[in-house]
């Protein structure tokens, strides 16, 4: 019989003041993100997909709205900055545009950047100043999480500051927030919020193991009435050395909307030169 052992220890703190670094550990999971797969500079694949319906919906595109037969769509990525899904189409129509963006937000929801996002570090710091700052370090066999929480004194918005919103979490009336981290791979495995109306969530991550770190494989969202309950799931494959993903599928289960998406990802060009537009686009971004 095996018996779990674990510890608990709570450390009850002040409010965070801007300078303090009791959310630092925060900080280093999106650090990490930066040298996953180093040798991966960019890369192009094909886009097909089991439900435009689905994905009309997600683009909010008019019901009378004709959809194409099969959209030629391809995603740009390098590394560094968000991907791009565009069509090969000569004259895309409006359709295609849509679906196409559309497609590029989902994608950047779902593989990387979502959580903790680049560039917000002073405006997390802002926000846990005005919080009352908890930390916890639970030791659950050889895994160390390390928990921090805020709690905020009134109704507070984010503003992107921990997520962004392509992430389904609102951003808006938050009156508590808190996040577990393997503290080994430095990897957030839970999220966990409250908002003034009552609605309470948490965010399950599972991962998948590169070189340099880990790829975000499974993301679980659930309200505890069951009322909510999506499911985002990433299968990566090895294409010329890399893990790359071929398959995502999202599925949505709420009161208001049940529905599944699948993407499949193939024809991969790695580090490959990307079209003149293409990479214009990418250099506008630096």
């Amino acid at each position: 019989m095996l018996v779990r052992l674990f510890f608990c220890l709570f450390l009850l703190l002040p409010g965070l003041a801007i300078g303090d670094d009791r959310i630092a550990v925060l900080e280093e999971t999106a650090l990490q993100r930066s040298s996953l797969q180093p040798e991966l500079e960019q890369y192009s694949s094909r886009i097909s997909l089991n439900n435009l319906e689905a994905l009309a919906r997600t683009a909010s595109m008019p019901a009378d709205q004709p959809l194409p037969t099969s959209p030629l769509l391809v995603r740009y990525w390098q590394q560094q900055r968000q991907g791009l899904v565009t069509t090969m189409s000569p004259q895309p129509t409006p359709s295609e545009q849509s679906l196409a963006g559309a497609l590029a937000r989902i994608l950047t929801t779902s593989l990387e950047g979502a959580l903790i996002p680049e560039g917000q570090a002073v405006q997390r710091r802002t926000l846990a100043g005005k919080a009352t700052v908890k930390t916890a370090d639970t030791q659950l066999g050889e895994t160390l999480l390390k928990r921090v929480e805020l709690t905020f004194n009134t109704p507070t918005t984010l503003q992107e500051a921990f997520y962004t919103r392509k992430l389904p979490l609102p951003q808006d009336k938050i009156t508590s927030l808190y996040f577990d981290i393997n503290a080994g791979n430095l990897t957030i495995q839970e999220i966990g919020l409250l908002t003034a109306d009552g609605l309470k969530l948490t965010l399950e991550m599972r991962y998948h193991e590169v070189p340099g770190g880990h790829l975000p494989a499974r993301m679980k969202i659930t309200s505890p009435d069951g009322q909510i309950d999506d499911l985002i799931e990433v299968t990566y494959e090895q294409v010329d050395g890399f893990d790359l993903p071929v398959k995502l599928s999202q599925v949505t289960n709420r009161p208001q909307l049940q529905e599944t998406l699948v993407i499949i990802f193939d024809d991969y060009r790695i580090n490959q030169p990307f079209p003149a537009t293409i990479q214009n686009h990418f250099g506008q971004l630096q």
